[in-house]
């Protein structure tokens, strides 16, 4: 079951590999990811710049990939197919192996997860790194002494720093469900933990900085204006920001029908009941979410739907879990009654039923055509389907120096980018700009 459900969200990561450009992967790839590799890591001026993952795609685009788009797509697509085995390891050695079957499933085929796993952007990259670390956490609860582990997981957190700033997020999310499962649980005291945490904190956060020092000594942006920058400030009222997880919440699921949206919210819910093995006890994971979260009310931000990716994840673990514990109380209560009736085959076949059902509705979801045309700005897809038509429509007429128009700005980048794959021999650019790209009607 394990293996139908990662390989069903590689084959979907793979099949939606091919969708429309997005603008804020296409202005990376035109501003940044097709720079020389020394420009890249010393460029961090604009927060769509996610460094380490632009390096990826610019290693891609240098030894061959070009400027073809499922090319450039490949580095976010293959963490995004780690990511898949990474979460199921983490959930099964916490929750269980049916546990870990259907969380794997709901992101593997989530249309919000697969929009990312399949746009040239870092965020899937953040949430391997991020599982990375709450796996190091899992040995290090039971092994506290063991160095090497704490390298990697400080190693895990300076590059998710070094691909997003925002990484510091699923940090605080990673130390805090850390601390409560070694309070809960047994092992070595809290204050041993405590220390650690802050002297490896340290380390990574000083690997980080001395990634980004390229970037500092060229007098780009750096990573400490960041959260200036990749969130709303809250200038609304008081209300807007009570209801905004349930925005996030609405953009997140914005391919999902209204049932499938609650339906998934009630799981999460009934995966609350759900013992963690680290502390035994119920919504560890979801309470440290929660506790970074709270790092945002210090200074009130409404984050966009991408910019809280980190929080989705936990949210469609404890979906997950939720949907084996309904199936675990369920066949309990058949078996009380009617013993005959639900045998451990039987048993087993309903959940395999269970999967397919999840996994055919939430494939179907993610490859509706509509789907990338209807996106709402909070995903940052704004992908149009006839926007390669229309780009393409009069290449074989196009000579060196000629312009184009674009009726919106932001189609710009992805109309260029399509023109430029197309061309046979298309003009080098030293820097991207308006005058590489045509006047732009309004």
């Amino acid at each position: 079951m394990a293996t139908v459900a990662i390989g069903t969200g590689v084959a979907l990561a793979a099949y939606c590999l091919d969708a429309p450009l997005r603008v804020n992967e296409s202005k990376n790839i035109l501003l940044y990811a097709t720079q020389p590799l020394a420009t890249i890591a010393s460029t961090y001026d604009d927060t769509n710049n996610h460094v380490l993952h632009t390096l990826l795609v610019g290693l891609v685009h240098q030894v061959g990939g070009g400027w073809s788009r499922v090319a450039l797509r490949i580095p976010a697509m293959l963490s995004f197919c780690l990511l898949l085995p990474a979460l199921w390891w983490f959930v099964r050695r916490e929750y269980g192996a049916k546990a870990a079957v259907f969380a794997t499933a709901l992101v593997g085929t989530s249309p919000f997860f697969v929009s990312y796993a399949t746009a040239a952007r870092g965020y899937t990259l953040m949430l391997l790194l991020f599982v990375v670390a709450l796996l190091c956490y899992q040995a290090l609860l039971r092994t506290p002494d063991r160095k090497a582990l704490w390298a990697v997981w400080a190693a895990a957190i300076a590059l998710g720093l070094f691909t997003i700033p925002l990484m510091v997020f699923p940090m605080a999310t990673a130390i805090a469900w850390g601390l409560l499962a070694m309070r809960k649980g047994g092992g070595a005291s809290v204050d041993r933990l405590a220390a650690r945490i802050a002297v490896w904190s340290a380390v990574a956060l000083a690997a980080a900085s001395a990634l980004y020092l390229p970037a500092f000594v060229a007098g780009g942006l750096g990573p400490a204006r960041t959260l200036d920058t990749i969130s709303n400030r809250f200038e609304g009222q008081f209300l807007d920001l009570v209801a905004h997880p349930a925005t996030l919440w609405s953009q997140w699921h914005w391919a999902t029908p209204v049932w499938a949206s609650g339906l998934l919210l009630a799981l999460v819910v009934a995966g609350l009941t759900a013992h963690g093995r680290s502390c035994r006890r119920r919504g560890t994971l979801l309470l440290a979410t929660g506790l970074a979260w709270g790092l945002l009310l210090a200074r009130p931000l409404l984050l966009d739907a991408r910019m809280a990716i980190w929080v989705l994840l936990p949210l469609m673990v404890t979906a997950g879990v939720g949907i084996a514990v309904v199936i675990e109380g369920s066949c309990l209560r058949v078996r009380t009654r009617w013993p005959e009736v639900l045998t451990g085959r039987r048993q087993h076949a309903l959940e395999c039923v269970a999967l397919a059902f999840v996994l055919a509705l939430s494939s179907w979801w993610s490859t509706r055509t509509d789907v990338w045309a209807t996106a709402p700005d909070g995903t940052g897809a704004f992908a149009s389907p006839a926007l390669a038509a229309m780009a393409l429509s009069g290449t074989d007429q196009m000579q060196p120096g000629d312009y184009f128009a674009a009726c919106w700005a932001w189609d710009r980048f992805g109309m260029f980018l399509y023109v430029r794959a197309a061309l046979a021999s298309p003009q080098d650019v030293e820097r991207f700009g308006d005058h590489h790209l045509g006047r732009v009607a309004k």
